[in-house]
């Protein structure tokens, strides 16, 4: 932020008695990271006042611990839990006209955290919900502006064309086929899109620089359709009930050739064959009950397999977990 003194944003939340717990807005900032936007140095949450108004709502007090321990982090540099405060106290505060300043809290905590296009996205809406009437409406444009001027774009498409998700180590940058800002530097971005394994991106690009990069997606196996796995079982079960049935005639045959006064060999050569089709069929029925079994294990019976990858700072891995 490009500021030459403390910003204060003077609001109204809660009567004056709880505005006395405020932390002393005068205390010192705390001093900013290496490399920080010009004036940084020079910054400090926006505190929050409180004329006399009516009792607080349960949610207007919850909300002002998450704010007072946000102010309290963020003097500590505890940048990453300060904006979880300042993130709690703004969804307890809905609806509320000074709602608005912990947007601008968890833009400044975004800048300390070097996450600048999330500092740009969020000032920006602190801009909108704030109004025309913003205070320091002209110093955070002029914050915004100066981040737009740290970020480069890194503008990615697919190969077959697919819907993805643009990951750091750390968090989701955006969607593609379509652009993600990122500070000047090198990056190690995954790319990942349901069905497809997840695509390690190594990319450099300056400020106000746009890179683009076409990244080849593959496929990965996600489990079949239970249908494959119903007309096998099916056709197994019934070639199996042939099987039976033509074991079952080869055994009348036989009896009825027994039952004869005198049997001959034209009188069993039925009863062979009968006996030679069963047990063949019946083989057919088995191997085809055996590859039912296979689809069984490869199926995706819930339709919830978890195929996909997870991104870490080392690199992505393939995952894959059966379900039954």
């Amino acid at each position: 932020m490009t500021r030459t003194a403390i910003l204060l944003l003077t609001l109204a939340l809660w009567p004056a008695a709880a505005a006395a717990q405020d932390v002393d807005a005068s205390a010192p900032p705390p001093d900013a990271p290496p490399d920080a936007p010009p004036g940084t140095g020079s910054e400090v949450a926006a505190e929050v006042e409180a004329p006399p108004s009516a009792p607080p709502t349960e949610a207007e007090r919850l909300g002002r611990e998450h704010y007072e321990r946000g102010q309290l982090l963020f003097r500590e540099e505890s940048f990453a839990a300060a904006l979880n405060e300042y993130r709690r106290a703004y969804e307890l505060l809905e609806g509320h006209p000074r709602r608005p300043v912990m947007l601008f809290n968890m833009g400044l905590c975004h800048e300390r955290l070097y996450r600048y296009d999330l500092a740009m996205a969020t000032y920006r809406r602190y801009l909108e919900e704030a109004g025309e009437e913003a205070e320091g409406r002209a110093d955070v444009e002029a914050s915004v502006r100066a981040l737009e001027g740290l970020l480069g774009r890194v503008r990615i498409t697919t190969t077959p064309q697919a819907r993805v998700e643009v990951w750091s180590a750390e968090r989701q940058l955006g969607e593609g086929p379509g652009e993600v800002l990122l500070p000047a530097g090198d990056h190690v971005l995954f790319i990942r899109a349901a069905g497809y394994e997840t695509v390690q991106l190594a990319v450099s690009v300056a400020a106000r620089e746009t890179v683009e990069r076409t990244v080849e997606l593959g496929r990965v196996f996600d489990g079949l359709d239970p249908v494959a796995f119903g007309i096998t079982a099916a056709v197994a079960a019934a070639t199996v009930a042939v099987a039976v049935g033509l074991g079952i005639h080869a055994l009348s045959l036989r009896d009825a050739a027994l039952a004869q006064p005198v049997t001959v060999a034209e009188d069993l050569a039925p009863i062979g064959d009968a006996a030679l089709a069963a047990d063949v069929v019946m083989g057919s029925g088995l191997a085809i009950a055996a590859v039912a079994i296979v689809l069984a294990v490869l199926t995706d019976w819930d339709g919830q397999d978890q195929v996909g990858a997870v991104a870490s700072p080392g690199g992505g891995a393939l995952l894959w977990r059966r379900a039954f």
